[in-house]
């Protein structure tokens, strides 16, 4: 009808406060049902057989049965919100889409965490005002057809200028791309692109500068990328080899010389206080040589702490 509206905000869980706000002021609310996998248009709040529930625009059943309620789902909830509104005031923030296969962790200034949590729950919406969704979308006209590919959104409403991590980790193998979006408080989108190359577990890590002056814009630097191989030379010690490195990647490749008749190794990984130079053990890891004839023997480590220092050493097993 001419009306022009702007995306607002997104709500990464149920929140039927902000959905009756928006409803009672006649502002567009999409509802993501069955898992994330579809949407549908919230267009009033509703009572059916003693039940309060929300009706909705569903495209599924469109326009056959164009007005439904969530209770037509076989699972009658939503679990995230997606708004759009037709006032014109600019909605500075930082925006951050991601196309498989990774997750995305992003720590603001203070030190708070909206994203993937692989040491806990599943995600976590630490820095206020942020939400981080996985979205992947159904073909309602034909359910048969495969979904689109999952993509993940982290957003940051009005955030504080600053210096904010972003860690991408690799949760399956192939190319990601990360679509990296910041407006300042004038509305000015400033917006960059970056790809990799991901195996699970592998982590890069970016430095994202935003910024919400009108006309600074947003900048991005790579911390952490792929990575670190440490070659392990031959040494005439007691055992195969041993050393000390300072991490700048999460995940080391440790390289050294197979030795003759060895099918075995054991590889040895210390870190080292800064301030005693006191070894404590890390990882201690065993190695097979593949194939037992390799000239080298390669052990691919993740969870390393960038700048920190390491120490190894690799004994052969009898």
């Amino acid at each position: 009808n001419g009306v022009t509206m702007m995306h607002s905000i997104v709500v990464a869980n149920r929140d039927d406060f902000t959905l009756d706000q928006y409803l009672c002021n006649s502002q567009i609310c999409f509802m993501y049902v069955n898992n994330r996998s579809h949407w549908v248009v919230a267009t009033a709040q509703t009572t059916i057989n003693n039940v309060d529930t929300y009706s909705d625009i569903n495209p599924a059943p469109y326009p056959s049965q164009a007005n439904t309620t969530l209770l037509n789902l076989a699972n009658p909830t939503y679990t995230a919100l997606d708004t759009y509104s037709d006032t014109s005031a600019a909605l500075h923030g930082l925006y951050v889409r991601a196309h498989s296969p990774v997750e995305l962790d992003l720590v603001d200034p203070n030190g708070n965490h909206t994203g993937f949590n692989p040491n806990g729950s599943s995600q976590s919406n630490g820095i206020p005002q942020s939400a981080y969704l996985s979205i992947t979308h159904s073909n309602v006209d034909n359910p048969a057809l495969p979904p689109s590919v999952t993509v993940k959104d982290l957003v940051l409403y009005g955030p504080s200028s600053g210096g904010y991590t972003l860690n991408v980790i690799g949760t399956g193998s192939g190319p990601f791309t990360l679509d990296i979006a910041g407006v300042d408080q004038s509305g000015n989108p400033f917006t960059t692109n970056v790809s990799g190359t991901v195996v699970p577990g592998l982590e890069y890590i970016y430095k994202v500068g935003y910024s919400s002056t009108p006309g600074v814009g947003t900048n991005l630097t790579v911390l952490s990328q792929g990575t670190t191989n440490v070659t392990i030379t031959q040494a005439a010690v007691s055992g195969i080899a041993s050393g000390t490195f300072v991490a700048t990647k999460p995940v080391v490749g440790y390289n050294w010389t197979a030795v003759s008749g060895v099918k075995s190794y054991t590889l040895t990984i210390n870190t080292i206080n800064k301030t005693t130079g006191a070894a404590t053990l890390w990882q201690k890891i065993n190695v097979f040589a593949k194939p037992a004839n390799a000239s080298t023997v390669s052990a691919s480590v993740a969870g390393h702490t960038l700048n920190t220092k390491y120490s190894y050493s690799v004994s052969s097993n009898p």
